[in-house]
Parts: C-alpha cells; sequence; structure tokens
C-alpha cells in the first residue's frame, strides 16, 4: 500500500513545550533522553485527521479513522470496506470515552472497545497523541524518565510506558493497562504502522494512508443508544 501523508511542515511544525523530571545519567547514549521526551512531549501541530487500513486476525478490509483536536474533541470510527461504521466512539476534553457497537446498535457502558479489534482498553484520548507521533500525555501530565529509552507518565488508568528511539527521536513502543503498542516504519516522529494488542489476546495492525493537520467540518452528534445488553 503506497503512503499519502499530508503535512503542514511535519519537520518544522513540533511547537511548544513542557518540561520533564529526570536527570542525565553518566555514560547515558547521546543525545540523551530527556531531549528526546522535550520534543515528543510538545503539543501537536494542530487537529489532526488520519485514515488508516486496518486488519485483525478477522479480516483485513477494515477501515480506522481519527480527528481529534489536542485538549478537546474526538472521534474515531472503524468501518467496513464498503464504508458501514461498525465502531463509534467520541470524547471531549472533559469527558471519557463513550463507545458505540453500531452492528448492535447500543452503548458499551465499560467504554472500551468491543473484543476483536485489537482495541480493548486502548485510552482513545491519549493514543491520538502517539499516531500524531508524541507521547501519551495530557495536559499538566509530568513525564519521568526510568532509563536511557524508557518514560512512564502516571494516568488516571495507571502508568503508561513508552520507548523512545533516537536518530530522529520517535516512540517505538507504549505499554499500559490492557493494551500495547509497537510502532515502526515512521517519517521522522510520525508512525506508518501501529499494531495494536489487548490483554485478552486481540490484535489489530493500522497502516497509514493519510493524515493531514487539520480538521474541517463540525462534530458529528454522538447517537443516543440504549447499554449494551449485559454491560
Amino acid at each position: 500500500m503506497s503512503l499519502v501523508v499530508t503535512m503542514i511542515g511535519l519537520a518544522g511544525a513540533l511547537s511548544g513545550c513542557r518540561s520533564s523530571t529526570g536527570t542525565v545519567r553518566e555514560n547515558s547514549p547521546t543525545p540523551p533522553l530527556e531531549q528526546g521526551v522535550e520534543l515528543l512531549n510538545r503539543p501537536l501541530p494542530g487537529p489532526m485527521a488520519a485514515l488508516y487500513q486496518m486488519e485483525v486476525p478477522s479480516s483485513g478490509g477494515f477501515r480506522f479513522s481519527i480527528a481529534a483536536v489536542e485538549g478537546g474533541n474526538g472521534r474515531m470510527t472503524v468501518s467496513e470496506p464498503f464504508g458501514a461504521a461498525v465502531i463509534l466512539a467520541g470524547w471531549d476534553a472533559e469527558e471519557a470515552e463513550q463507545v458505540f457497537d453500531l452492528r448492535e446498535g447500543c452503548r458499551l457502558l465499560s467504554g472500551a472497545v468491543p473484543v476483536g479489534f485489537g482495541l480493548e482498553g486502548l485510552p482513545l484520548r491519549r493514543i491520538f497523541r502517539v499516531l500524531g507521533g508524541r507521547l501519551p500525555v495530557l495536559r499538566g501530565e509530568a513525564v519521568e524518565v526510568v532509563d536511557d529509552q524508557v518514560v512512564e507518565v502516571s494516568t488516571d488508568r495507571g502508568v503508561v510506558r513508552a520507548t523512545l528511539d533516537r536518530d530522529p527521536w520517535r516512540i517505538v513502543k507504549v505499554e499500559g493497562i490492557g493494551f500495547s503498542v509497537t510502532l515502526d516504519q515512521h517519517s521522522s516522529s510520525l508512525p506508518g504502522r501501529i499494531r495494536f494488542r489487548s490483554d485478552s489476546g486481540d490484535k489489530a495492525e493500522l497502516e497509514l494512508v493519510r493524515l493531514q493537520w487539520q480538521h474541517t467540518g463540525g462534530w458529528a452528534p454522538l447517537p443516543d443508544l440504549p447499554p449494551c445488553v449485559g454491560q
């Protein structure tokens, strides 16, 4: 699959800054990890909209799309090859994710993507930053340097751990309660392929088709659906 990435000033668009904790250790690789944390902890260049080809063990024909404003609203959908959405999720700055199983016509009270898609346990308000080449850090959270590759963030869902690589600085792995993510085929810090695995053993692979640092149009309202049976 060809990779088409539409971005505005990818190389120079890394703007803003937040400091990290931790100290530089003797005999550590050059450059020190703190430099990568500073770079990858900055805000995204703008509202992000991205489309991925999605492969799960049962099918290679899904599409995964995500559009989000940092610190604000976001939408995620998983769609069948001919366009019908099967999973919809939405969130804003103040509320946790709401997840809808559109096949069953109901809302998942757990706030987790249904089993079988490899996305269970995924914190969508954080993971969209990872898809944009940034650390999974929300506003006001501190980053702790663990060693010469690993940093940790304490979140409302426990500790999230990220593994960084150098030259160029990029994130190659993210782990948290219920999920793990590996990333490769980067363009600078932007991952071109993302592999998700849930603690249940489900997995999914995303390959980037298109990304742009803008979002046109308003946010569609989330559906008014009953809770899923058994929730």
